[in-house]
């Protein structure tokens, strides 16, 4: 398929490489590796976040990938980034980091300065709880108005599935993240049956528009085991969602699609897929 291109070597390699997040200039690209013998616990770290550097644009071409090191990356922990913000200075980052990484995981989020980025510091979530910890992803709205997530929770429709929450009242949007007093979030609320099946819905990715939702699912059907869908959104309740439309066989196949991630120039997407995979592992 020639509309799909791996990003090559300097990112993928035969161990899983997945959860692209595109910098808001299109420069840096973010993403996990799991069980690599260079994360920072080597093959027995489950994920470290690693990044790399665009060093040609006109053909993409990106450069060697580094790891994004202590204190974001931890031995012992799936660490990983959830979104980046429009300033490209915030980080949202899975897990919570205490002393390592405690329970009951959630998020956190990091700053970026000269000297590197700073220690993730816990976002505080009403009635926050996700039944398996192994599985979470989050996105931050451009707007900062909306913080996404793809939990399991008691109230949900089945397995993991994706809800919003909103900056409490008389606060900063998220994006204006200051260290010592962290935004404070509301309840998650499902996004709805428009969206949620009852398997599992996950990686979810919000558009610049604040509208149009691209995610993952293994509870539509489709081309294969998991495939990328969108929706708009029609309301400000959340729960209003366009009939989800399936991304088609150019972005789908008969094996695992997710993480889909537009960058803010929209001219172009990442996804991990395992078809053309190094060594048949999932690559970007």
């Amino acid at each position: 398929d020639s509309s799909l291109v791996n990003l090559g070597p300097n990112v993928n390699t035969r161990y899983v490489d997945t959860h692209p997040v595109i910098s808001p200039d299109g420069r840096t690209l973010y993403f996990a590796r799991q069980s690599f013998p260079g994360n920072v616990g080597g093959v027995r770290d489950p994920q470290d976040i690693w990044y790399s550097k665009l060093v040609s644009g006109r053909n993409k071409a990106w450069g060697p990938a580094k790891n994004m090191a202590e204190p974001s990356n931890t031995p012992e922990d799936p660490n990983g980034v959830a979104s980046v913000s429009a300033n490209g200075l915030t980080a949202l980052l899975i897990g919570v980091y205490e002393d390592g990484l405690m329970e009951p995981k959630g998020f956190s989020m990091s700053r970026r300065s000269a000297g590197g980025w700073s220690k993730p510091v816990k976002v505080p979530i009403d009635d926050y709880e996700n039944k398996d910890p192994e599985h979470i992803d989050g996105f931050l709205a451009t707007s900062g108005k909306a913080l996404l997530m793809a939990v399991q929770r008691s109230d949900g429709l089945g397995g993991q599935d994706l809800y919003v929450s909103f900056p409490k009242q008389n606060e900063l949007p998220g994006m204006m993240f200051d260290p010592k007093k962290p935004q404070n979030w509301t309840k998650p609320r499902n996004l709805g049956p428009n969206v949620n099946t009852a398997g599992a819905d996950f990686a979810p990715f919000l558009a610049a528009d604040d509208k149009t939702l691209y995610f993952a699912s293994d509870g539509r059907g489709g081309y294969g085991k998991s495939d990328i869908f969108y929706t708009k959104r029609l309301d400000d309740t959340w729960t209003n969602w366009s009939p989800p439309r399936n991304m088609g066989p150019v972005v789908n196949s008969p094996d695992f699609d997710a993480y889909y991630t537009v960058s803010a120039a929209g001219q172009d997407a990442y996804l991990v897929s395992s078809r053309n995979g190094t060594d048949g592992s999932k690559d970007i």
